[in-house]
């Protein structure tokens, strides 16, 4: 890293000085691009299409410094996200720390199938374990005029999410609760929606190191006996603040999917649809048509 220095850079010098110091510490060399482009926009203000060109930009000690800090950060398998501290959703960027768990394009499929299927106006949403808000505050940026809810345990998840919400322009009443053991206000929500912990904790040791090492714990993992915990409890509280005609739509572990639409079932809908995301794995589930 001695070679990057301030002062003047031809774009396309900077990037492939950029590619080289961080390909070892990349999965592939299509995430080191992508890590790069991230990198150079971030420092240097410039938009993906001049990166590869023979544009001149001036960086800054500071840049360059941030620059230093962040390469040492990704050798040690920390995720671009949490080191620029943003991260895109749904074409929107939001704010991201460890405090809450980096969103993921599976969720984006999740949440543009909630924005297909329902375009009524003045629809009410429930987001539980909200972490960045990322759901709740792209459901009311695209439904008319829906209000959202977003629950969380963690203080310091809903601190990231209502920053987001600030940034965001998107007005969303967030709540601090233990979904596992305390009880939601009393009302009832047309679309209750979920991104919970569902990875056994045995399948800590198979995760990559930037997820095992820095995402949430608490929103990534559930016990070894209770793998589905969480969707026991989200039936339970679906029979009580589900409004009539109203729609669960939750992510899992798509080695559970059979499993978790029995569950469903037998909770009492009528339709459970399992889900495949876009590489063909069962990804989440939509329920509706509760008795």
């Amino acid at each position: 890293m001695n070679n990057l220095k301030t002062g003047p850079w031809h774009l396309s010098n900077l990037y492939q000085k950029l590619y080289l110091i961080l390909l070892p510490s990349m999965d592939t060399a299509r995430e080191c691009r992508a890590v790069v482009h991230l990198l150079i926009a971030h420092y240097t203000a410039q938009n993906k299409a001049s990166l590869m060109s023979n544009a001149q930009v001036s960086i800054t000690s500071k840049n360059i410094q941030g620059l230093k800090q962040a390469i040492s950060r990704l050798k040690k398998q920390e995720p671009i996200q949490y080191i620029l501290e943003k991260t895109t959703f749904f074409g929107h960027e939001f704010y991201i720390d460890r405090s809450a768990f980096i969103p993921r394009p599976e969720t984006e499929e999740m949440v543009f199938q909630i924005i297909q299927k329902h375009s009524q106006p003045y629809m009410h949403i429930l987001d539980l374990g909200t972490g960045s808000g990322c759901i709740a505050i792209t459901l009311v940026k695209h439904l008319k005029q829906a209000h959202a809810w977003g629950l969380d345990v963690d203080a310091k998840a809903l601190l990231v999410a209502k920053k987001n919400a600030e940034q965001l322009q998107t007005p969303v009443h967030w709540c601090q609760k233990d979904i596992l053991n305390q009880d939601l206000p009393s009302q009832k929500w047309d679309i209750i929606v979920s991104n919970p912990p569902y990875i056994p904790a045995r399948q800590k040791k198979y995760l990559e190191p930037r997820v095992k090492h820095y995402e949430p714990h608490q929103a990534l993992f559930v016990p070894d006996d209770k793998p589905l915990v969480f969707y026991e409890r989200i039936a339970m509280l679906c029979k009580q603040h589900l409004g009539l005609g109203g729609t669960l739509y939750t992510e899992i572990n798509e080695d559970y999917g059979q499993a978790i639409v029995d569950l469903f079932t037998q909770a009492g809908f009528t339709s459970v649809q399992l889900e495949q995301d876009i590489q063909g794995k069962d990804r989440w589930v939509r329920c509706s048509g509760l008795l």
